[in-house]
């Protein structure tokens, strides 16, 4: 079991990042993911799914707050897309 299905699967399904939205914690998890994200973000304090993908392609800015949104990234090489 690798720490990033544990991460999106436990706790019967709902994941850890269910139990940290809205906290400096998430914020720390995607930064560690390769989001570069300014001071005092919000990230979800009331959810979404899928939350975020692809952090490295994300850039947010300081004093931001995301909410009941998805933050979706793909690059885009030779007209194909990478996930």
């Amino acid at each position: 079991l690798s720490s990033l299905a544990f991460i999106r699967s436990a706790f019967y399904g709902r994941g850890v990042l269910e139990f940290i939205r809205g906290s400096a914690y998430l914020v720390w998890y995607f930064r560690i993911l390769g989001a570069q994200i300014g001071k005092d973000v919000c990230l979800y304090p009331l959810g979404a799914d899928p939350m975020m993908t692809e952090p490295d392609l994300v850039q947010i800015g300081d004093q931001a707050c995301i909410d009941d949104a998805s933050v979706i990234a793909h690059i885009n090489s030779q007209a194909r897309i990478r996930h």
